[in-house]
């Protein structure tokens, strides 16, 4: 991959989308950034509180993102048709299921958008959300906390369906491998692990890259891009082998 620059700021969270490759960066200076796969800036969408999460629709003219200021976004790509949505609490990620329902982790559990309003609260999720995922296909969820733990739950009943241990820190970040039986976490511990669906950890790599923020599989599911504060957006394959990077501004 070719090296560009990221926006000044730390970059928390990072979405792929699977149909145009495009990436999305979302950031602590306010600022959502999109790029090509190849790391060409294509656009910076600014907002007025700092960026916690970020998900493309599966209608890729379209995403959305949480901040700190207790709001959800909802916007196409250019930034100019957007509608806000006041949460009431800290926002901390965002996630949209394959039938266009919004998932939005906070500090109070999961609450779920319907056209542009809180309609409900995710199962008995309780205490902060971390991060957060939605299955490309199956009506899955998977919510990331700070006590190292992952959680999986049936959007459509609430029900939770397992939760992963092995983490020793917190959980910051869960993707869903697009085609595979995997799941990919990220944590606090500087370690990133794939699993299966019904729980099995199947293998842990430890880049050599600092604390680790959101990582995600590309839309092929071979490789896996990672945000990092120190060295921005960097890839690996799925042994953990270094592929490039997108690089932060001094």
């Amino acid at each position: 991959l070719r090296n560009a620059r990221l926006a000044e700021g730390d970059d928390v969270d990072i979405a792929v989308d699977g149909t145009t490759g495009t990436v999305a960066s979302a950031s602590l200076d306010r600022t959502v950034q999109l790029w090509t796969i190849q790391g060409r800036p294509i656009r910076t969408i600014s907002h007025r509180a700092a960026i916690t999460g970020v998900a493309f629709h599966p209608d890729p003219t379209r995403l959305a993102w949480s901040a700190l200021d207790g709001a959800v976004s909802v916007s196409d790509i250019t930034g100019e048709s957007r509608l806000d949505i006041a949460l009431g609490t800290t926002a901390t990620s965002v996630a949209w299921t394959p039938a266009g329902e919004l998932l939005v982790g906070s500090d109070e559990g999961i609450y779920i958008v319907r056209d542009g309003a809180i309609r409900s609260r995710l199962g008995a999720q309780e205490g902060r959300v971390r991060c957060m995922a939605a299955h490309p296909v199956l009506d899955l969820a998977a919510a990331g906390s700070d006590d190292g733990t992952v959680s999986l739950w049936e959007v459509s009943t609430g029900e939770l369906q397992t939760r992963l241990t092995g983490h020793s820190a917190a959980i910051t970040s869960v993707s869903f491998h697009p085609t595979q039986d995997l799941l990919l976490t990220a944590s606090a511990d500087r370690t990133l692990r794939l699993w299966t669906r019904s729980g099995d950890s199947v293998a842990v790599l430890r880049p050599d890259a600092g604390p680790l923020g959101q990582a995600r599989f590309d839309p092929d599911g071979e490789r896996i891009a990672v945000a990092t504060r120190e060295a921005g957006v960097l890839w690996y394959d799925l042994e953990g082998r270094a592929l490039g990077s997108i690089e932060q501004t001094a």
